[in-house]
């Protein structure tokens, strides 16, 4: 929804490109068994080349044990364009490697502000456009009608078949 938000406002965003930081503190290994490779690999796609955006950067911090192969995974579904630009930080020193710190918050060694005022700032973004989103949960496709393969965990990991039709010598 911020990503549809940006599209509609940041021409600079679409144009030159954003950076993005996601913070993992609060994320339990339950919340990445919520994602199957199938979704991982559509939102990739979906991304990639659907979304008329310029993504330069993904910096993981903060991630819990074992939350970097999680994450490694994750990137082998990815094109390599985007696997160049997906970093995972297991500290800020190694952030600030990547980002100026004029451009972090207080929270991560930066010098802009703190998180709370980009969450206040972004909340209220959301609410502002509550009732356009509302209108856009009408809207949809029917994918019987588009051309070509559809995108499904045949076409997006080469699995075609049935293991039933398999004969083996």
């Amino acid at each position: 929804m911020i990503g549809e938000i940006q599209m509609r406002e940041d021409d600079n965003c679409m144009i030159s490109g954003f950076v993005e930081i996601i913070d993992l503190s609060n994320i339990k290994s339950g919340h990445f068994f919520q994602f199957d490779p199938v979704f991982v690999k559509k939102l990739a796609v979906l991304g990639d080349k659907a979304l008329p955006y310029r993504p330069k950067g993904f910096h993981f911090v903060n991630c819990p044990t074992g939350t970097e192969k999680i994450l490694n995974i994750s990137k082998s579904l990815m094109s390599d364009k985007i696997k160049q630009r997906f970093h995972v930080h297991s500290n800020y020193d190694s952030l600030l490697e990547k980002i100026p710190k004029q451009y972090l918050p207080k929270e991560y060694g930066g010098e802009n502000g703190v998180i709370q005022d980009v969450v206040d700032h972004w909340e209220n973004k959301l609410l502002s456009y509550k009732s356009y989103f509302e209108e856009e949960k009408q809207y949809g496709t029917n994918e019987k009608l588009r051309p070509g393969k559809p995108v499904n965990s045949s076409s997006l990991f080469g699995i075609e078949g049935s293991f039933r039709k398999l004969e083996v010598d």
